[in-house]
């Protein structure tokens, strides 16, 4: 069975008819394609903002974890950990020596009180 084009050329629109729908199509796709590539810039621009940033924090990363292994070889060595030791203990035996005196205080004081309400 061959193929047989349609001979009646009637039903088809004219050729400035179809001319002008493929120049509409032709803009209606350049526009589209402009609107492609501003989109693709904004996300390169904005992946590359990204990995500028993710740079900067892996770097922040490394410089922590350097700081925490010599804070940790510092601790380890005993000579931050003794001293922290050491002034804690200072400070306990501040804190005990004022609870004393506090309690000394308060027995002084106890007497001059209740004679002060007894008046």
């Amino acid at each position: 069975d061959p193929v047989v084009a349609p001979t009646d050329t009637d039903d088809l629109p004219p050729a400035s008819e179809l001319q002008s729908e493929l120049d509409a199509e032709r803009a209606v796709t350049a526009q589209l394609e402009e609107r492609v590539r501003a989109i693709k810039e904004k996300q390169d621009t904005r992946i590359a903002a990204l990995e500028g940033e993710l740079d900067a924090a892996r770097n922040r990363v490394a410089a922590l974890e350097d700081e925490n292994a010599d804070l940790r070889e510092a601790g380890g060595a005993g000579g931050n950990d003794d001293g922290l030791r050491a002034e804690l203990a200072e400070l306990r035996a501040v804190r005990d020596a004022e609870r004393a005196e506090l309690a000394e205080l308060l027995a002084h004081l106890q007497p001059i009180v209740e004679e002060s309400e007894r008046a």
